[in-house]
């Protein structure tokens, strides 16, 4: 399969996922319209990116951008659904401790003409966390015994996998990076992708099965 017909798939599986939460976004609660913002804003991103590396063979600078924006989609996410955190505002620190975050390491450690590993793995760190939080709370709600039905379980599932996943794959191609195995690089890639896939599809599937204006934990 070509790079090209991956990228084609790819967009297409997004632009799916972020066709059905916006059919769903009237009737879903604040919490979910921010994961579908963060579904268009990564449409973009990703075209953009498709476009700079064609057109000046160089794309870093937008995923320099993306970590920390995705970051503060998915901690707003969190923000309205955790009760804690919209009493407290956490999601808007983390966001806007992601925002800091990036701009101090793109002026002092890593510039816009580097990959950003430091806040992608920062990002990532913190949403993992977020999503534990979230299994905890939800777990600990009595009044919500079917918990699996909800969409933030399932999401904070995905949350779980995506990022957890991406962690390894990642320290496995920069060993293969520096050991020359470009072989199995290339497999790396293409899990990379299905990993994607899985992911992008997956909140497809959960916004096609939310209930309308149903209240879950903590709202």
């Amino acid at each position: 399969m070509t790079a090209k017909i991956q990228f084609i798939i790819y967009i297409s599986v997004l632009v799916f996922t972020f066709g059905v939460s916006l059919k769903k976004l009237k009737g879903t609660e604040l919490s979910l319209k921010f994961i579908c913002m963060l579904l268009g804003y990564t449409i973009i991103t990703e075209i953009l990116a498709a476009y700079m590396a064609i057109r000046f063979r160089q794309n870093l600078m937008i995923y320099h951008i993306y970590p920390s924006v995705s970051l503060a989609f998915i901690a707003l996410y969190y923000n309205y659904s955790i009760k804690e955190f919209r009493q407290y505002k956490i999601g808007y620190f983390v966001a806007g401790f992601g925002f800091l975050a990036a701009i101090l390491n793109t002026l002092y450690l890593q510039p816009l003409k580097v990959m950003d590993s430091n806040v992608t793995l920062l990002a990532g760190v913190l949403i993992v966390m977020m999503a534990i939080l979230s299994f905890y709370k939800i777990y600990m709600d009595e009044s919500n015994l079917r918990f699996a039905r909800t969409p933030h379980f399932w999401l904070s599932v995905l949350f779980l996998f995506y990022y957890c996943t991406t962690f390894f794959l990642f320290g496995l191609m920069q060993y293969c990076l520096m050991k020359k195995m470009h072989t199995i690089l290339q497999g790396m890639y293409w899990f990379l992708w299905s990993v994607n896939l899985i992911f992008y599809t997956g909140i497809g599937v959960i916004f096609l099965l939310t209930v309308p204006r149903k209240k879950y934990y903590g709202r």
